[in-house]
């Protein structure tokens, strides 16, 4: 009777363990696909990062290459407006070389 009752206890005792490990795994399977969701949002979340970050650069790119092109533009207008100016410059010379020599001729023939 002592023997039966010690195999009782032995095969509840197994029993509790069996059910204890089956919980434990349980735990470690939700664990580990908590973990796994975790890493895939994370996962995403750097992805996105990384699109934006590419987008902010290239915009960036974009904008520093139409800054160049303005100033370029503006180098260009610049130049052609001292130009313009020189040209008008020696113009005003010119005509006034020719006002001066007209002088000088009716001086001398007078």
């Amino acid at each position: 009777r002592k023997e039966k009752e010690a195999n009782r206890e032995e095969r509840k005792k197994k029993k509790a363990e069996r059910k204890a490990r089956k919980e434990q795994r349980q735990k470690d399977r939700a664990a580990k696909k908590e973990d796994r969701k975790q890493a895939k949002k994370d996962r995403k979340e750097q992805k996105g990062a990384k699109k934006e970050a590419k987008a902010e650069k290239k915009q960036a790119k974009k904008d520093a290459k139409e800054a160049k092109k303005e100033a370029k533009v503006a180098k260009t207008e610049k130049k052609a407006a001292k130009k313009e100016a020189k040209a008008a410059k020696k113009e005003a010379r010119q005509q006034k070389r020719k006002k001066y020599r007209l002088r000088l001729c009716v001086d001398t023939t007078a």
